[in-house]
């Protein structure tokens, strides 16, 4: 299909979700992870998620999961049909 990854691929409900997961450790600055995904890895996301959907004839959603891990724990914050 090409060059690129999609970091996670599942069927959800007949509709093919391809999700982006972004992980920040506690050394970050403070903020959500998903507000540091490029418009470029965007981009490629949503390139690589039509082609998918063309090669599979399904319908397709994009996700992106934010995991940020400090001293409070693990926080994981999903945003669903985000392109």
């Amino acid at each position: 299909m090409g060059r690129g990854e999609i970091d996670v691929v599942a069927v959800v409900d007949g509709v093919l979700v391809a999700v982006e997961v972004k992980t920040i450790g506690a050394e970050a600055l403070a903020g959500d992870p998903i507000d540091r995904i490029s418009i470029d890895k965007l981009r490629k996301v949503r390139a690589l998620a039509g082609r998918l959907a063309a090669a599979t004839r399904r319908p397709v959603r994009v996700d992106f999961v934010g995991v940020k891990v400090d001293s409070d724990g693990v926080t994981v914050n999903w945003r669903t049909s985000v392109a």
